[in-house]
């Protein structure tokens, strides 16, 4: 037993220097920012025999816990891997994947208004504040859950009822498992786009996905989706209108003001209630940095003194020609004019409604998913692309972000679509009653919420007669009732019962009350042979000579007699002659007395008394 304990005692030993040597070289723990698509999280620094824990999305921020030496999974990428934690899982990535961040200092107000975020959200907000402190963030609280924000846009049980549509040029994973490419009821505008899968949806609706500022394609998400855009003053001045438009026509203003730009779009902004940096930066998208269109310069031929600093209406063969005439036709014989009245017409539409950012524009999960501005599932991304090109440069513009805080979310945010095996789950059972049919039930994916096998209905099983109940039996005298009947599944009154007539009596035997001798005459009842109640009373004559057998006291024994006695015992009203009924003496009458002269008359070897 000691030698037992002692080896036992080397052995876990060996194993804890073991497991020691197997940690990280480093041991600090900092940030780090996933910079590829797909990247795998691994339980061991190799690709060669390890398993994938989960894949990120390009972006994604982690915990670098250390680093250790593994194998060079991609040619010329190095030996480093990285020792990473993320939502509670940890593992290895390669190191080529993976872009150590320096933390952000530390900013007490902006540590407190960080609370307002869940935790998922804090370490990508850090990391965007270390580069543009100035810059605001804004938890807006959703009354609902982001699954339950996800289905407002897919039609689960219906694919055509889905509101956002993907390109067909974008993998299988992006579109819904249902669509049929060869159906061209399953495409829309030309057979350019189709439904889009809910995954791809959770993944453009999931707020976290856009926390960053690296994004540069216009399908991914970026921070810019969640740019307020309509007015506040206390936030939005001049000073910070100014850092937007540096380097631009706009910060040159016109006929010698250089101010004449912003003082434009500053009375803009408090017209249309649109934000002044969104103002400017549509400007700038529309018309360049350098402000060279023909469309806002008010001296092309024929539109002199208009200006359509939005491009309203600038569409067609003759774009230019368009869009002054629209512009004319507005009056915007200004460009005071064009600016404000261009930001009143951006205002109607949404800001004024209260979608006041991009992805409220997209995603009106406020209002139930309706009033939406584009069916393309990207589409908020591709408009803040275009933000973040003329914003992104100036590190000391003061803009605010308004980033939707669902009620309940997944603790990790939704990844990259990726093609999936469906896995089924039964909706919509229900079990069959006794008049009404079921249904077993459909089969949708878990995952995709594709419908996979449709039910069958279950046909009604029918009422299952219980006894009777509130029976009661007929007597002689009063009326019974048959019962009424229940069903015994359900409890519901099937048939009612119905009165059953009185019985009436049953002649018994007749009793001798007082007995008749020679001289004087006697009496007799008959009973009822169920209640006993007297049916009949009759007098027994007096016996005088009696001849047994003689029933009908005509002083000779024949079938008259037989007959006679049939019609006593039957309760005819009919006399008997008393002292010749009891043939048999045995001190009753009944049909003993009949089967007994029955007997007699027919010869057998019988004697009346």
């Amino acid at each position: 037993m000691r030698k037992t304990v002692k080896y036992t005692s080397v052995l876990l030993i060996f194993i804890f220097i073991f497991s020691i040597l197997m940690l990280p070289v480093s041991a600090a723990a900092t940030q780090g920012r996933i910079t590829g698509e797909g990247v795998a999280l691994r339980d061991k620094p190799t690709t060669q025999g390890s398993n994938v824990i989960l894949r990120f999305s390009k972006g994604t921020l982690v915990t670098v816990n250390g680093k250790t030496t593994g194998n060079e999974a991609v040619a010329g990428g190095g030996t480093t891997w990285y020792y990473v934690t993320y939502s509670g899982k940890t593992g290895y990535v390669y190191g080529k994947y993976v872009e150590e961040i320096t933390e952000p200092a530390y900013n007490a107000d902006f540590e407190k208004n960080l609370l307002s975020f869940p935790e998922s959200y804090r370490a990508a907000l850090r990391t965007i504040h270390n580069s543009y402190p100035n810059w605001v963030f804004v938890a807006d609280n959703i009354g609902i859950g982001l699954d339950g924000a996800v289905n407002l846009e897919y039609g689960g049980d219906n694919m055509f009822a889905t509101k956002k549509w993907v390109e067909l040029t974008y993998g299988a994973q992006w579109r819904d498992p249902r669509v049929d490419e060869t159906n061209p009821d399953h495409l829309r505008e030309g057979g350019r786009w189709t439904f889009a899968s809910r995954e791809a949806i959770a993944y453009f609706m999931d707020p976290r996905n856009a926390l960053t500022v690296t994004n540069t394609q216009p399908s991914l998400p970026n921070i810019f989706t969640f740019l307020q855009q309509s007015y506040n003053s206390a936030i939005q001045t001049e000073a910070g209108l100014r850092s937007v438009v540096a380097g631009t026509f706009l910060a040159n203003g016109y006929g010698g003001n250089k101010d004449a730009y912003i003082a434009d779009i500053m009375q803009a902004a408090k017209e249309s209630n649109v934000s002044p940096y969104v103002i400017a930066s549509t400007i700038i998208i529309e018309q360049g940095t350098k402000g060279t269109s023909s469309l806002i310069s008010g001296t092309y031929k024929g539109y002199e003194g208009y200006y359509n600093f939005f491009n309203y209406g600038a569409s067609g063969n003759n774009v230019v020609v368009n869009g002054l005439t629209y512009a004319k036709n507005k009056g915007w014989n200004s460009r005071r004019a064009s600016i404000v009245g261009g930001a009143k017409l951006y205002a109607e539409g949404y800001v004024s409604k209260g979608q006041d950012t991009y992805y409220y524009m997209d995603f009106n999960v406020k209002s139930g998913g309706n009033h939406q501005y584009a069916a393309c599932l990207y589409d908020q991304c591709t408009k803040s692309i275009s933000m973040r090109s003329v914003c992104i440069s100036n590190a000391n513009a003061a803009l605010t972000f308004k980033i939707p805080v669902y009620s309940a979310m997944p603790a990790v945010a939704y990844p990259v679509p990726t093609a999936h095996t469906c896995v089924g789950e039964l909706r919509n059972a229900k079990p069959a009653t006794c008049m009404s049919d079921g249904y077993s039930g459909d089969t949708y994916c878990k995952t995709c919420g594709r419908l996979m096998l449709a039910g069958t209905v279950i046909k009604s099983t029918g009422h299952t007669p219980d006894e009777p109940v509130n029976r009661v039996d007929a007597t002689c005298l009063e009326e019974g009732y048959s019962g009424d009947i229940y069903c015994k599944d359900c409890g519901e009154l099937i048939a009612e019962g119905s009165v059953t007539a009185a019985k009436g009596h049953t002649p018994g035997e007749w009793i001798i009350d007082i007995p008749a001798d020679t001289d004087t005459d006697g009496l007799w009842h008959l009973e009822c042979a169920a209640c006993g109640a007297t049916v009949k009373t009759q007098e027994i004559p007096a016996c005088g000579q009696k001849l047994p057998g003689d029933i009908n006291g005509d002083e000779s024994v024949d079938n008259k007699d037989l007959t006679r006695l049939f019609q006593f015992l039957s309760n005819w009203d009919v006399t008997v002659n008393y002292p010749a009924v009891d043939v048999n003496n045995d001190g009753f009458i009944d049909n003993k007395d009949l089967t007994r002269l029955f007997q007699y008359l027919s010869g057998w070897d019988v004697a009346l008394s």
